[in-house]
Formats: C-alpha cells, sequence, structure tokens
C-alpha cells in the first residue's frame, strides 16, 4: 500500500503525510469527547448534589481536555 501524500489546505505545495494528521486528529477527537463526558459528569455531580470537590476535578479536567490539549496539538504537533 502506497504512501498517500495530502496537499495543505492553505494552497501550498508542501505535502503533509496522512498517517501524522490523522493520529493527531484521532487524538484531538479522543481528548474532546473525553472532555464532554467530564462535562456530563460534572453536572451530573452537581444535580446529585455530590461533593464540591468531584464537581470542580471533573469541571477542570473538562477544561483542560477540551480546549488545552487541542490546542496545544494543534500549534506545537500539527503545525
Amino acid at each position: 500500500m502506497a504512501r498517500e501524500k495530502l496537499e495543505c489546505s492553505s494552497g501550498t505545495s508542501e505535502p503533509l503525510e496522512s498517517s501524522d494528521v490523522s493520529s493527531v486528529m484521532i487524538v484531538v477527537m479522543a481528548s474532546v469527547a473525553v472532555g464532554f463526558l467530564m462535562i456530563a459528569g460534572a453536572f451530573a455531580s452537581f444535580s446529585y448534589g455530590k461533593p464540591a470537590g468531584l464537581t470542580w476535578g471533573l469541571g477542570i479536567g473538562a477544561l483542560i481536555t477540551v480546549t488545552v490539549i487541542p490546542t496545544v496539538l494543534a500549534v506545537f504537533v500539527a503545525a
């Protein structure tokens, strides 16, 4: 199976390796999916009156997995 080359969306002639792009995309999608589960967990924790530490922990974890990890990967790995 030959390795496919993808062109940059900006129109430059520099090809991207399809395996590099897909692995970063999978990690970003998984991070965001885990973050949304943590958001749901924080909401359920708050709704059912669980300890505030659990709610805050899930909320902060969600913030990190939904925003920080994808941004770091986009800026430093995919760029």
